[in-house]
């Protein structure tokens, strides 16, 4: 059945505008290289699990000039399969019902975008074992993820997708799981706090990541976590972004912020991802050392062609983190 542009648009807020601006290509890039790397690996080869903090409408209407550059620049496609934020998008935007076909009714200058949800149910449905908890505030939202995964493109892994309300911030519910031992090697977790470390009003949110980053690396160190990330914007405040990025830290650092989330992880779990394409982004990831070197240098590829639209781009290095 057909998707029609109106039924992408109610509710979501902040996030219809942002949806496949450059903090988008960057993060759900590194997503899906984040899959790929563990799904080549014990145990996650055969078993994989992923919760969203803020998992979001999984489709949108976009007119995000970001998106629409990114994908021009393989108009011929001939290295897709190289790219694989494209060659995701690809596959979910595929006809029917290999993918959820054609968005009914676009205006110009608009395009679809699979958000991480609908990325990460697309991605997993090939998984032996595998599952998607996605939280959501917004009912909207929820209703919304939920009508695109009817489409018969998600059908092997539908019942395997919960979708959930909070009840407000979803970052306690899931620090309270972390630390009541729920989660398991498996278990793959993406925090997505956007613009707080800025806000003073926000000083118990920042709080709140300071313990859940703290709680991530431990549980990663200990192999009762399979891997975490968490993603941060600047928003148009670029001094905060390069204070916090190359100088002493926001209002010379303030707890929970950019500097001291960073610091939190130990440096041989930690790759920290940087950009700036008019804003600046920042992803914090916390993987097994392991898998740290290797994940690194697969980002590094994977995100070559975001790196040619960025005024600056840095995944961190061991010794540099």
């Amino acid at each position: 059945m057909a998707i029609h542009r109106l039924e992408l648009l109610p509710g979501g807020g902040v996030q219809d505008g942002n949806a496949g601006n450059a903090g988008d290509l960057g993060k759900h890039g590194v997503y899906l290289s984040l899959l790929a790397a563990l799904r080549r690996t014990f145990p996650w080869r055969g078993v994989l699990n992923v919760i969203e903090a803020h998992a979001g409408k999984g489709l949108y209407v976009s007119r995000q000039t970001h998106w629409r550059a990114f994908q021009e620049m393989d108009q011929h496609q001939k290295h897709v399969l190289h790219v694989p934020l494209l060659s995701a998008q690809i596959a979910v935007m595929a006809p029917e019902p290999v993918g959820v076909g054609p968005i009914v009714d676009l205006e110009p200058g608009e395009c679809p975008y699979a958000g991480s949800s609908v990325l990460h149910a697309s991605v997993l449905s090939s998984s032996p074992n595998r599952s998607l908890v996605c939280y959501d505030h917004c009912a909207n939202v929820r209703e919304t993820l939920q009508r695109v995964l009817q489409e018969a493109r998600f059908d092997a892994i539908r019942d395997q997708v919960e979708i959930l309300d909070p009840g407000g911030q979803s970052e306690p519910v899931i620090l309270e799981a972390l630390q009541a031992g729920r989660y398991g090697r498996s278990h793959v977790l993406h925090l997505d706090p956007f613009a707080f470390v800025m806000k003073k009003r926000d000083r118990l949110t920042r709080a709140l990541y300071h313990d859940l980053i703290q709680e991530c690396d431990a549980r990663v160190a200990d192999e009762s976590l399979g891997a975490a990330s968490v993603f941060l914007t600047w928003g148009c405040n670029s001094m905060a972004a390069q204070a916090d990025l190359f100088k002493g830290g926001y209002m010379g650092g303030l707890h929970g912020g950019f500097q001291d989330l960073r610091d939190l992880v130990r440096p041989t779990q930690r790759i920290v991802i940087a950009w700036c394409w008019r804003l600046y982004f920042s992803l914090i990831v916390i993987v097994p050392e392991r898998l740290r070197d290797d994940l690194a240098r697969c980002l590094y590829a994977d995100l070559a062609r975001l790196r040619a639209f960025c005024s600056y781009f840095e995944i961190s290095r061991r010794l540099a983190s």
